[in-house]
């Protein structure tokens, strides 16, 4: 990152960890840009179980372009890179409610004037399906 050596206090990584094949290097050079004693939040889709991926997902068409890790990974790359595990919380049956309570449309049903459709497009429905 184009950063000098501890020039934050803290960073984020919200929904985007999936995208990225490389944590190792991101962990690391997050750790370089932070102060000691700097907090990292994270905030990710993971996977919380085996088994194969159905495609196309939110963040990815593909499995090629799909980079979604285990728990473990992300926490045994962290400890790696210099970070202590301070706190962890999944979202999981959080995000199952969310979409119980707001489910997607089925597919060819006519859309409602908001939701998911309207920021990430109507392919959402097959993606968030498979999500689901």
């Amino acid at each position: 990152m184009p950063f000098p050596d501890t020039s934050f206090d803290a960073a984020t990584l919200i929904h985007v960890g999936m995208n990225i094949a490389d944590k190792r290097m991101v962990f690391r050079e997050v750790r370089r840009v932070l102060v000691p004693g700097g907090i990292f939040g994270i905030y990710d889709q993971m996977r919380e179980a085996p088994g194969n991926l159905t495609y196309p997902l939110p963040w990815a068409t593909t499995r090629a372009a799909s980079f979604v890790d285990e728990p473990e990974t992300y926490k045994r790359l962290l400890t790696e890179a210099g970070f202590e595990i301070i706190w962890e919380r999944s979202y999981r049956e959080d995000a199952l409610a969310a979409f119980q309570r707001q489910p997607l449309p089925q597919p060819g049903a006519a859309l409602p004037p908001l939701g998911l459709h309207v920021t990430m497009g109507p392919g959402i429905i097959e993606r968030g399906a498979n999500f689901l």
